[in-house]
């Protein structure tokens, strides 16, 4: 996932805001058949704009940077909306699940494939897989910001570990999801990463049994 500067707004329900929406998804289509043709570093941002019918500022206004033709995400916007909601009435957790999962099969039914080729091109090229550090950094700062504002965490240092925590949680269930070719469906592999996620929780409570059996029998050991 990536975090535009428009991440927490609602999406666009005006005539201009619909056409820049179909303007950045049909210049990330473009860009994805140029990258895969040509690999990410042999495609200019002039080649892009051109086949869009618009200038090169226009791509660099809407998305910032090449890599983010890449890392975009129509979705972000959503997912904020849902996870503000529901920190007001669920347990963390629980409001990052319904956040992620609400609208994931909507997502998945629509998208798959262009998920997958966003995927399968960051794991091949250098460049964004540099560039995914970056991304996966202001995802998680815009997590924390939204865990703070709801008042869901105690101190910026909480916000920022449980933010990353998921960040990374949800980064390699997609990353799974990808080494499937997409023959399982991306909601499996979140769920699993969430319960994981949860399961953290229960296992610092105390050790694991064959730990502490290991210590019962350690003490019963008889001394020389």
């Amino acid at each position: 996932m990536s975090v535009s500067n428009d991440a927490a707004d609602a999406p666009p329900s005006d005539v201009r805001g619909r056409r820049r929406l179909s303007l950045m998804r049909r210049a990330q289509t473009v860009a994805l058949d140029l990258f895969e043709q040509r690999g990410f570093e042999g495609v200019r941002i002039e080649e892009i704009a051109a086949l869009c019918d618009v200038s090169p500022p226009t791509i660099y206004r809407h998305f910032g940077t090449k890599e983010q033709l890449v890392f975009w995400d129509e979705y972000d916007p959503f997912v904020f909306g849902v996870l503000a909601e529901r920190l007001g009435s669920l347990p963390l957790l629980d409001a990052l699940r319904a956040a992620i999962l609400v609208p994931l099969d909507r997502i998945y039914a629509s998208d798959a494939k262009r998920i997958l080729r966003r995927v399968r091109l960051v794991q091949k090229e250098p460049a964004l897989r540099a560039a995914r550090a970056s991304n996966l950094q202001a995802f998680r700062s815009a997590l924390a910001s939204a865990f703070l504002a709801a008042g869901a965490c105690r101190d910026d240092l909480a916000a920022d570990v449980l933010a990353g925590a998921f960040a990374v949680a949800l980064e390699a269930a997609i990353e799974h999801w990808a080494a499937s070719s997409g023959a399982i469906p991306l909601r499996r592999f979140v769920q699993r990463a969430l319960r994981e996620l949860g399961s953290f929780g229960q296992q610092a409570n105390g050790p694991r049994r064959g730990a502490a059996s290991a210590g019962r029998r350690e003490r019963r050991k008889p001394r020389d």
